[in-house]
């Protein structure tokens, strides 16, 4: 990765972790949309992986626009990203049945931690997962994103991030930990 890639997606993620207002980001996702971009952009991919599959779970997303990936930022890699649309009751169904089995990414909406948890277990391919409704995030996805103070920032599970066994550099986690501490 090039010194301007590293700098500007570093860049992106801390702009993203809290300089928007609340108002201005429910009128524009950009914040939120930046916000996923960097975490995605921090993920080392198989290098045979010419497509991510993101997919939303019981969506539509509140954080994130539809048009998140179109076009794909640049510090995303590979540069094709595919958003689909799934329920929590799609994913629970046996592998042989389940459509989102080529997914490499869980956005996951209005579905609880459990069955957060649930969907995650069932799955036996590295999935990154994000969440919008997981303010505890101590089980479920790996990374929870949430408002505070009118700014949108974002938690790790590592546990789940561990299990999940998809690598991430840790830089992402320090960002994580900053924000924590700025509370």
């Amino acid at each position: 990765m090039s010194w301007r890639k590293s700098y500007f997606s570093q860049a992106v993620l801390l702009c993203s972790l809290g300089v928007i207002p609340l108002g201005y980001a429910q009128a524009h996702p950009v914040n939120a949309n930046h916000l996923v971009s960097g975490i995605l952009s921090y993920v080392t991919w198989s290098t045979n992986l010419n497509q991510i599959n993101f997919c939303v779970i019981d969506g539509p997303a509140n954080f994130i626009s539809a048009n998140i990936f179109d076009p794909t930022p640049q510090i995303i890699q590979p540069q094709n990203v595919k958003r689909f649309n799934y329920t929590a009751e799609q994913l629970l169904k046996p592998a042989a049945s389940n459509p989102a089995t080529h997914c490499q990414v869980y956005y996951f909406v209005q579905t609880s931690d459990t069955v957060q948890q649930q969907i995650i277990n069932r799955n036996p391919l590295k999935i990154l997962t994000l969440s919008e409704n997981n303010p505890e995030c101590s089980i479920g996805s790996a990374f929870c994103i949430y408002l505070s103070k009118r700014q949108f920032k974002f938690k790790v599970n590592l546990d789940s991030l561990k299990a999940s066994q998809v690598r991430v550099n840790s830089k992402v986690l320090l960002l994580s930990q900053q924000q924590e501490e700025q509370e």
